[in-house]
């Protein structure tokens, strides 16, 4: 994997952990010292994999700094991770309700912060669609603990499941084509036609085409 992983955290100890934990990961470490210097960085065009923030910031505080991300959907940005002292379950679900994919409470492991790493930029490769979509047949109209996905997706699509290395996924072909019809067509083609979710711990997230609309025009701070 490649990509970078931003990271909003100012303790000097908690940035080295976190560091080498995302290079663990295979990704590259952007380090800022604040939300502010964030949205400074993202303003100037970087399009991470990932956002690591720690919730008890100076200048501009994590929850601000969700807040400003709220109005992009969550297939119009890369995952959210906050960090957090306060594991009181309204921080949780606040930190949640803005827009977090998952909620790291400090202390942390640093094989549950890799495994929530990897599970949020889980991505699949565009040399394995065709043989996937070829394979696949059966289309379920209802997964039962996905109406958001269904929502999402809308009545035009079809939802056939499938699983890759354990993990669950599905993809969103639009109805009246069959998988075997969408492999036949160019992949430029096909990122216009399909998607592809992942089930992990926050719901389902979108995992093809990724989208490169990380690269926010906020109003610049300051």
């Amino acid at each position: 994997m490649t990509g970078t992983v931003l990271v909003v955290e100012n303790e000097v100890l908690t940035q080295r952990l976190v560091s080498a934990v995302v290079e663990f990961c295979g990704f590259t470490p952007r380090m800022t010292e604040n939300s502010r210097a964030c949205l400074d960085v993202l303003n100037h065009g970087l399009e991470p994999v990932l956002i690591l923030v720690d919730l008890e910031m100076p200048t501009v505080k994590g929850v601000e700094f969700l807040t400003a991300l709220k109005p992009f959907s969550i297939d119009e940005r890369c995952p959210i991770v906050v960090f957090t002292a306060n594991n009181h379950e309204n921080t949780i679900m606040e930190a949640i309700r803005l827009g977090a994919d998952d909620v790291v409470v400090k202390p942390f492991k640093t094989i549950d912060l890799a495994h929530r790493i990897k599970e949020l930029t889980y991505v699949i490769e565009e040399s394995e669609l065709q043989a996937l979509l070829h394979n696949l047949h059966i289309h379920e109209d209802h997964l039962h603990d996905a109406p958001s996905l269904h929502h999402r997706v809308g009545p035009s699509f079809n939802l056939f499941p499938f699983a890759v290395a354990n993990q669950r996924m599905c993809v969103a072909i639009p109805r009246g084509m069959s998988p075997q019809v969408v492999a036949r067509i160019s992949l430029k083609e096909l990122r216009s036609q399909i998607s592809i979710f992942r089930s992990c711990t926050s719901g389902w997230r979108k995992v093809w085409p990724r989208s490169s609309k990380m690269a926010v025009r906020l109003p610049k701070a300051g």
